[in-house]
């Protein structure tokens, strides 16, 4: 189909959109100052979109494809509205997102003769465990809200140094994980916002963040539920943002990054991943922490306060029980005894097994130099 001809479909697009039109603005990569333009000079929003389609074909040129608009309207969370269009124009079935089916049971493969019985007694017995289970969606406790121009330099290898530093991917919102390919960003982004259990709020803020409609929207629905923020000002002024943005952002803690153009230092990622999650905590957003990271404060616990195993294991709530068949097994050896009850600690707890109470139990036994080196790993 020729690129002239998505503009047949503008008059019923508009028709259906209506109060939709600023997300299908977004999608079709308006900034919120044009998006504001477009509102302020029309009376309702049937003008306002059919306005925007119009502005959009002018911007766009040959770019402005029927395949462009079809993939908008889907980001969009307006896929009824793709439907409503097939059904006027057929020819438009092609760009039309099929629903997402089942797998597939694959057909039980029959066995000329029946296999050998294994006795129960010659399975290995193996205790379940939480951390066996599947990464879900989860609780998103931590939202990252930016713009797409600093994803690469700056918001991907933040996303990725906070789940390195022990905060689980799924209980992060970040878009790039976050949205599947069959999930509208709309749908995505606002189920997000609205989770109960989302604590903190990173806004990253640039010249090119603040002109965006989306993450101003985000910003603005987590103002209305208090939700705290952390502001990154990446390569902005935290005064021209009091003035030309958001006040609260501007006098809200947070972290100025210097926008060079290139990939931030690694060192100053860290940094501000370690900032964030420690407001996260103070905030109560207690996260737990992977196997691996969970291992490094074992190593450290295990090295300075292994004579205080015991102790520990009660405070972390193992039984008596428990506690004494560990110091049978290894009553010569109080190190191994506690990297054992430290794990036996975690494969009970599963995802509550958390640094903060780990760092409190270790706290309590009065190591308080122990409870600091963790606190800084």
């Amino acid at each position: 189909m020729a690129n002239q001809g998505v503009q047949k479909y503008f008059f019923h697009t508009k028709n259906a959109v209506t109060s939709g039109w600023k997300d299908l603005a977004d999608c079709l990569e308006f900034d919120y100052p044009e998006i504001s333009n477009i509102e302020g000079r029309n009376r309702d929003d049937k003008a306002r979109c059919m306005d925007l389609l119009h502005e959009w074909k002018k911007k766009k040129g040959n770019a402005a494809t029927t395949e462009v608009l079809m993939k908008a309207l889907y980001n969009a969370d307006l896929a009824g509205i793709v439907d409503a269009l097939v059904g006027r124009y057929p020819e438009l079935a092609v760009y039309q997102m099929p629903p997402v089916q089942p797998p597939r049971e694959q057909p039980t493969m029959v066995q000329p003769h029946p296999a050998p019985r294994v006795q129960p007694s010659q399975v290995p017995r193996r205790q379940p465990s939480h951390w066996d289970e599947p990464a879900s969606q989860g609780e998103k406790k931590l939202f990252i809200v930016h713009g797409g121009e600093d994803k690469d330099t700056l918001v991907e290898p933040l996303a990725q140094e906070i789940v390195q530093q022990g905060m689980p991917r799924e209980n992060v919102f970040f878009d790039k994980w976050s949205i599947g390919h069959t999930q509208g960003i709309k749908q995505s982004i606002a189920s997000a916002i609205h989770d109960s259990s989302c604590k903190l709020a990173v806004i990253v803020i640039s010249e090119d963040m603040m002109k965006k409609y989306w993450p101003k929207k985000e910003f603005e629905e987590f103002l209305k539920r208090g939700i705290r923020f952390f502001p990154i000002f990446y390569g902005v002024n935290p005064a021209d943002v009091r003035t030309s943005y958001s006040p609260t952002l501007a006098d809200t803690r947070g972290k100025e990054i210097p926008r060079t153009g290139h990939r931030v230092d690694g060192a100053l990622i860290a940094g501000t991943a370690n900032e964030i999650l420690t407001v996260l905590q103070e905030l109560g957003g207690s996260y737990t922490c992977s196997q691996d990271v969970m291992m490094k404060y074992f190593k450290v616990i295990a090295k300075e306060m292994p004579a205080d195993w015991k102790e520990l294991a009660l405070n972390l709530g193992v039984p008596w029980a428990q506690i004494k068949a560990v110091n049978l097994h290894n009553s010569a050896d109080p190190w191994t005894s506690c990297h054992e009850v430290l794990d036996m600690w975690r494969k009970t707890n599963g995802r509550d097994a958390t640094k903060e109470d780990l760092i409190k139990a270790v706290s309590e036994t009065g190591n308080q130099e122990v409870a600091e080196k963790l606190k800084d790993l």
